[in-house]
Order: C-alpha cells, then sequence, then structure tokens
C-alpha cells in the first residue's frame, strides 16, 4: 500500500497535478438578508480579503444575493462599495425615484454586471427566492443573473412581486434569509454564514405584509434561520440591534460596514481553526 501511495505521488508529479490540488476542497460564503444592514456584508469581505481568504461558492438572500452576486462575478469589496455609493440601491427612496422615472432595478443592476447570466461568473453562485403562489424556496443557479437577484430581493410594500415567465417571486428572506444550504447544494463543502437578522428568526413579521396586501398566497409560517445554522459550519452574527433596513444615512451605513468588519476580524482565529481543520486551503 505504501509502495502505491509513492508509486501515484511519483505519477501525479510526471503529469504536472500535485496531490494537494486534487485534494482542495471548496469554501463557500452565504449571505444573509438586511436591506441597507447588507453593508457588513461589505465589511466582511473587506476583512476576508486582507487575510487572504477566498470562496470558491456564494450564495445570497435580498441584499446578499446582490452584494454576493457582484463578488461572485468578480467585484471586490472596494469596488462594490464604489458601485453601491454611485447609485445609491441600497436606499428604498433611490430605488423609488428609479421606479417613478422608468429605470427598474433589473435594468440598475443588469448593467452593473454587463448583462451577465449566473453561468458566466467565474464562481459558482446562487440566489433565494420565495413562489409567491406556492410558497417555495426557488434557487436561482442560471439565467440572468440580474433576474435572479430581483426575485430574491423583491420585498413588499417597497416592490411588487417579481415576475419571471407564469410564476411571482418575493423576497427570499420569507422562507431562508442565510441559505447555506443553496452553498452546499451548489459544491461547498465549508460554508460561512453572515447572517444581519438575529432578532428576527421567523417571518412573522414580514409575513402580515404579504397577509395583508396578496391574500390567497402560499407562504406559510417558518423558522426562515434554521436552514442557515443547519448548513452553516460557523455563523457570523454582526451586531446590528441599533439599525433597521432602512438606516441608509450615510453615517449608519459607514458604521454598519465597520461593524460586519470588526465582527468578522474578532472570529477570525476560529474562522482560520475551522479551514485548518477541514484542510480549507486559503487561496
Amino acid at each position: 500500500m505504501m509502495f502505491l501511495d509513492f508509486f501515484n505521488k511519483i505519477i501525479n508529479k510526471i503529469k504536472g497535478v500535485s496531490t494537494r490540488s486534487q485534494n482542495t476542497k471548496k469554501l463557500g460564503l452565504a449571505l444573509g438578508s438586511g436591506g441597507a444592514k447588507g453593508m457588513a456584508h461589505i465589511g466582511a469581505l473587506r476583512a476576508f480579503e486582507e487575510e487572504g481568504i477566498k470562496f470558491n461558492v456564494i450564495s445570497g438572500c435580498s441584499i446578499g444575493s446582490i452584494i454576493g452576486g457582484m463578488y461572485a462575478s468578480g467585484f471586490s469589496w472596494a469596488s462594490i462599495v464604489a458601485y453601491l455609493k454611485e447609485l445609491n440601491i441600497t436606499d428604498p427612496q433611490t430605488l423609488i425615484k428609479y421606479k417613478l422615472s422608468g429605470v427598474t432595478t433589473h435594468r440598475v443592476i443588469d448593467r452593473i454586471l454587463g448583462g451577465a447570466n449566473i453561468e458566466d461568473f467565474p464562481l459558482p453562485y446562487g440566489a433565494v427566492a420565495t413562489n409567491l403562489q406556492t410558497g417555495e424556496q426557488v434557487d436561482f443557479t442560471r439565467g440572468n443573473a440580474a433576474l435572479a437577484m430581483c426575485a430574491s430581493s423583491a420585498i413588499p410594500p417597497l416592490f411588487k412581486p417579481f415576475i419571471i415567465g407564469d410564476e411571482s417571486y418575493v423576497d427570499g428572506a420569507y422562507v431562508n434569509n442565510v441559505p447555506a444550504d443553496l452553498a452546499k447544494r451548489l459544491g461547498a463543502d465549508v460554508v460561512i454564514g453572515i447572517n444581519l437578522s438575529v432578532e428576527k428568526p421567523t417571518n412573522e413579521g414580514i409575513l402580515s405584509i404579504l397577509d395583508d396586501k396578496y391574500k390567497g398566497h402560499g407562504v406559510n409560517y417558518c423558522d426562515r434561520s434554521k436552514a442557515g445554522f443547519l448548513n452553516s459550519d460557523l455563523m457570523i452574527c454582526p451586531n446590528l440591534t441599533q439599525f433597521t433596513s432602512a438606516s441608509v444615512s450615510h453615517r449608519a451605513l459607514l458604521q454598519m460596514e465597520d461593524i460586519g468588519y470588526e465582527e468578522t476580524k474578532r472570529r477570525m482565529p476560529e474562522i482560520k481553526k475551522l479551514l485548518k481543520k477541514r484542510k480549507i486551503i486559503a487561496r
């Protein structure tokens, strides 16, 4: 047996393939919902980039789907910040202005991504939305990336259900606010999740909006945080209780980015220990 192992290593070297590369595992990142609180995601990405930790798989819900999608398509944390500042798409008032002027959110995001399909991204990526009629989680892993992000982010009353074909979709946060399960299905061996809504583990509060405006919908009461915690090997939970999804002042956005950065830095020894234990090699 020892001779065979030695022989295989020699063959791999001859072929230019190292044993290390054969055993490389995939690291996934699942970014949760939270509206303007998504700035904490950017702070976390900044911390990961400083530590040389890159991800092989990305999944996201709502604002997490937008930031995660930009990251999966090749944007750095700094370039994501630059675009968000230029377009101000974390501000509901700005989105309303876009709508009144005939500029759809899909058009804005599609322009940022250059009309890319998800399968064009350098990294495997998926966005979670909720089917309004059936109440089921829908994973978007192919097709136009901006459509997937809009479906994942369509939370009433700010946005009407997003229609693709014959189906209507609302925000993925109604059923799964940190889609670590999707990251696993996309091939991640280890998943780090970021939960921006730890104080609201169920969908009770936002479900009342659907009950009022879309009677007969198929979305049921559930623990929307369950899949995230069950499928994350480590969950980062920045303390954002002083903010809301509509905290869009310049000062608040900067504070939330810093909180995401600091919390990720604080957890870095634990993160590195996990990566070492699971033989994840930082790229």
